[in-house]
């Protein structure tokens, strides 16, 4: 999980004339700013609307998903920082048989944002606001996220292959492949690749793309999605227009109440 100095978050919609098309802001340039990250959506450019809550949950979002926090296992959940762990944070259930009985229950529960599980059975279900935003090393704890999920599927997603251009366009170059056990593998690795743009998975095999995805084709059995949010330039990046110095208010609004990167996230989503 990346940590951030500040939370300031910056919803970006770059304006354009009526005659002319919006310009991308994906390839454009971001100066260093130490502690941000700029997140392009996929797709980018979408006007954005005033935020008036958070939490909310939408049909239209791609649904949740488990995410290891820091690597998941081996590692106790904290909130703002390594030495945030209020009690006011979570609630604590004991005798649950294993990480996914911990994980099936704070899903059932209202404002579920995580869980930290104890081999000895001890599960906290967090339900702080802005999430799980750190962890600590410590034996025998597992900690993860329960986030709106950063894939979204390539057409139908289910039995499509992967393709750049054009559906004839298939080239290595694209791509690297690696040997995994399971999709929530190949997402991890996709979102620990930084230049990553998606994800081809079938079995145990794992397609980690970073040429963008344009197109699919008809391939039983395999799954194709894009990574929703994508990293502009890596790490420590503030975001421009068309130009290092391109930093006009009106590319961009300020969506008060961000608590967390999730929740930026969301923000983008609510438009």
């Amino acid at each position: 999980m990346k940590l951030y100095s500040r939370i300031f978050c910056l919803c970006w919609f770059r304006l354009a004339s009526a005659a002319t098309a919006l310009p991308a802001v994906k390839n454009e340039t971001c100066p260093r700013s130490g502690g941000l990250v700029f997140l392009q959506k996929t797709p980018s450019l979408r006007r954005l609307m005033t935020l008036t809550g958070m939490d909310r949950v939408f049909a239209s979002t791609s649904g949740f998903e488990w995410m290891p926090v820091d690597g998941g296992v081996n590692r106790a959940c904290r909130g703002k920082s390594a030495g945030d762990n209020l009690a006011s944070y979570f609630t604590v259930q004991q005798g649950l048989a294993d990480l996914s009985a911990c994980q099936q229950l704070c899903e059932s529960t209202e404002g579920c944002k995580g869980v930290e599980y104890h081999s000895s059975g001890r599960c906290e279900i967090w339900t702080r606001e802005g999430g799980i935003e750190a962890s600590i090393s410590l034996d025998g704890y597992s900690c993860y996220s329960y986030e709106i999920s950063d894939f979204i599927e390539v057409g139908a997603g289910i039995d499509r292959a992967c393709r750049g251009e054009t559906v004839e366009d298939d080239s290595s170059s694209h791509k690297t492949v690696q040997t995994v056990t399971s999709l929530s593998q190949c997402k991890q690795l996709c979102r620990n690749t930084a230049t990553c743009t998606g994800i081809e998975f079938s079995g145990s095999r794992c397609e980690v793309w970073s040429h963008d995805i344009k197109a699919s084709i008809a391939a039983p059995g395999v799954l194709c999605m894009k990574l929703e949010f994508t990293k502009i330039d890596g790490d420590n990046r503030a975001c421009r227009g068309s130009s290092t110095s391109d930093n006009n208010p009106q590319n961009y609004i300020i969506a008060s109440g961000a608590a967390s990167e999730a929740e930026c996230k969301d923000a983008c989503r609510m438009q």
